[in-house]
């Protein structure tokens, strides 16, 4: 049910409102904007920030703020970059807002471009600093720099108690980026060709590792023994091998492209936890 603004307001804020006459003047607060934006009303929290833009009790840095949040809740993103970026540099809320259009970048893909904007962001706080630190080696993880290093990590002067966390879990991502990075389609292929299945789970899928071993294997071994009692002419040989050779090949072209495959699902699934980590950290410095 769509909600009254001018009515929900009268009613829980009646201090909001002046008459004069016949005229009814309605006065916004943030404490309104927070009720709809808590209760998920968004519509209405852009209305009320719509009617605020008129009112000087509200400074225009806070509204294109909280804009920016209303547009994150909503998952439009791209518009939530943009409110964030409207905001003055002489700003309070400045620095919250690169931070905050920093993830945003991120969380959406633009890795590159969330990779500039923490490169330009000059935060005046030491936590704020060691955030970026942080924060410009997750981006770099997510960017397949793997030209960082132990030592980059290592190196990391993290004094804040809220940020010291994520030193080690920047280190766990790295180890596992450079675990995905060392795997090779060929290396796939090749082990599938010498054990059927080996390939597979090399790559990754130990399920379909063992669907391919109890597949294949047997094939072989009766193809095997139907080539001692019946030779290499007969016709039951001629149809297993075949049969056999269909499997293995298949075996082995899979495994090749298992391996790419897998390491696309492992960077997507670490990419999820950099994104939520990222979150954080903008949650816990601001």
């Amino acid at each position: 049910m769509k909600i009254n603004l001018l009515l929900l307001s009268s009613f829980i804020f009646p201090s909001f409102f002046t008459q004069n006459l016949d005229v009814i003047h309605p006065k916004i607060s943030t404490t309104l904007i927070d009720y709809f934006i808590e209760k998920e009303h968004y519509s209405e929290a852009l209305e009320s920030i719509s009617i605020a833009e008129n009112q000087e009790n509200i400074p225009k840095d806070s509204l294109l703020f909280i804009t920016a949040q209303v547009y994150m809740k909503k998952r439009n993103i791209d518009s939530s970059i943009h409110f964030f970026d409207g905001i003055n540099e002489e700003s309070d809320l400045f620095f919250e807002s690169q931070f905050n259009a920093f993830f945003c970048e991120a969380y959406i893909g633009k890795h590159k471009a969330a990779e500039n904007r923490i490169l330009n962001i000059f935060p005046p706080s030491n936590e704020e600093k060691e955030a970026k630190s942080i924060l410009y080696l997750f981006i770099r993880l997510l960017n397949l720099d793997f030209k960082i290093t132990e030592d980059d990590i290592k190196n990391l002067n993290i004094k804040s108690e809220n940020l010291k966390p994520y030193k080690d879990y920047l280190k766990t991502y790295f180890n596992e980026y450079n675990e995905i990075k060392t795997k090779s389609p060929l290396l796939g292929g090749l082990l599938s060709a010498i054990v059927p299945g080996l390939g597979k789970f090399y790559a990754g899928y130990k399920r379909k590792a063992l669907a391919t071993t109890i597949t294949v294997i047997p094939l072989s071994i009766l193809t095997s023994e139907i080539l001692i009692k019946d030779g290499i002419k007969s016709p039951k040989f001629i149809i297993s091998s075949s049969i056999f050779l269909i499997f293995h090949i298949g075996n082995i072209v899979g495994s090749y492209y298992s391996v790419p495959i897998y390491k696309q699902e492992k960077i997507n699934e670490l990419n999820k936890k950099v994104y939520i980590d990222i979150h954080h950290i903008v949650r816990r410095i601001y």
